[in-house]
C-alpha cells in the first residue's frame, strides 16, 4: 500500500464528508483512510462506521479519548499500513482529483 491518509475528528459529523468523498474521488487508489474518532459525542462514529462500510475499501475508524489531534494522529500510524503517511484534517477537502496522483509521481521522480 502506498498512502495511510490518517484523519482526527472531534464531534465532526457535520464536516468529514467533504474530505471523505474528496478522497474517494482520487483517480489514484493505492490508499488507505484511517480515521480517529478522538472524544466524539455527537454521532460521528456511527456516520463513520455506515460511511466507511460503503465504500468497501478496507478503512479503519479508531475511537479514542484523547482530546489532543496530535495523540489521535499518533493512534492513526499505529495501524497505518502504507509506505507514506498523508494527514488531513475533517474539515479539509482535496480541490483535485489527482492530487494522490501526483504526490507519487513526485516521490517516484526522487526515489
Amino acid at each position: 500500500m502506498r498512502f495511510s491518509v490518517i484523519i482526527p475528528c472531534h464531534n465532526g459529523a457535520g464536516r468529514i464528508r467533504n474530505v471523505l468523498e474528496s478522497i474517494v474521488y482520487q483517480v489514484f487508489d493505492d490508499y488507505e483512510v484511517i480515521v480517529v474518532c478522538d472524544k466524539c459525542t455527537d454521532g460521528t462514529a456511527d456516520f463513520l462506521r455506515m460511511y466507511l462500510d460503503t465504500w468497501g475499501k478496507d478503512d479503519k475508524l479508531i475511537e479514542c479519548e484523547h482530546g489532543n489531534a496530535g495523540l489521535a494522529r499518533n493512534e492513526g500510524l499505529e495501524v497505518a499500513k502504507g509506505e507514506y503517511i498523508l494527514f488531513a484534517d475533517d474539515d479539509d477537502y482535496i480541490l483535485h482529483d489527482y492530487v494522490f496522483q501526483e504526490i507519487d509521481k513526485i516521490i517516484t521522480s526522487n526515489e
